[in-house]
């Protein structure tokens, strides 16, 4: 048994009375039944309009259904897009963070770095003050170590002119 197998024909009859008065025109049309009456009869084939009326509800609950489909499977793209966006943003944030903490650790690794430079620029300017000192009292003839030299040398000679002082007295 299809669609259309129905035992639902009906049959209804109409019947138009027109005035009969005559209308003189012009014109020629097969439209102008003014002097006419007219019997109508319709013939509905109900098996006919059920099957319709069963396939364009078959075809709605189908375009529902894959309407339903279509916007479960957008759904289920847009949620995995959502994570991957939320999985992305944690990386760039993670990444943030670490560009932040070597920037940090390059900032104290730096100041320690001229912390150590100053030291040693002040212990090189020190040695070279001395240097520079010791080199000026040599342009001036004499230095503390010479001092000594000529301190012990003096001593010496003085030792030696007393013995031989000595030596004539006695």
């Amino acid at each position: 048994m299809g669609l259309f197998d129905s035992n639902k024909t009906t049959t209804t009859s109409q019947t138009t009375n027109n005035d009969q008065r005559q209308v003189n025109t012009t014109t020629t049309s097969n439209y102008d039944l003014s002097n006419r009456s007219t019997n109508v009869t319709n013939v509905t084939d109900g098996g006919a309009i059920a099957g319709v009326v069963t396939v364009v509800g078959q075809a709605l609950d189908g375009a529902s259904k894959q309407t339903l489909a279509a916007y479960n499977y957008a759904d289920s793209i847009f949620s995995a897009a959502n994570v991957s966006v939320n999985n992305a943003s944690k990386r760039v944030a993670d990444a943030y963070s670490a560009a932040a903490t070597m920037s940090q650790d390059a900032l104290v690794t730096a100041r320690q770095a001229y912390q150590d430079a100053t030291t040693k620029t002040a212990s090189a300017y020190q040695v070279a003050q001395a240097a520079t000192a010791d080199a000026y009292a040599d342009a001036k003839g004499t230095t503390n170590s010479q001092k000594q030299i000529i301190l012990g040398v003096l001593a010496v000679a003085g030792v030696l002119a007393l013995a031989a002082f000595q030596r004539k007295a006695g």
